[in-house]
């Protein structure tokens, strides 16, 4: 079975977690900002769903938060990172 990847889906639930996993890395939003190279400005709207987060940040922050123990697990339990692909079903 071929599987797509949801990335409107995922965006929009890294959006959501995101206050959670930072605060889990005990980060000020400068800090996973600047290690994504987006402005504090940016994640802060981002955390607030008044900007919608492109695919390259998403990845940019995944890659943040899948570095440390903490946050990985979080990750990992709760972004959902396929989808049936409702063609081939």
């Amino acid at each position: 079975m071929s599987e797509v990847i949801n990335k409107d889906g995922l965006m929009a639930l890294m959006a959501e977690k995101l206050v959670l996993l930072r605060t889990n890395m005990n980060m000020k939003q400068k800090q996973p900002a600047t290690k994504a190279g987006i402005s504090r400005q940016s994640l802060y709207e981002y955390e607030n769903k008044k900007r919608p987060m492109t695919w390259s940040t998403f990845l940019a922050l995944l890659s943040i938060f899948r570095e440390y123990s903490s946050t990985n697990d979080l990750c990992l339990n709760t972004l959902e990172f396929t989808q049936p692909n409702s063609a081939n079903t």
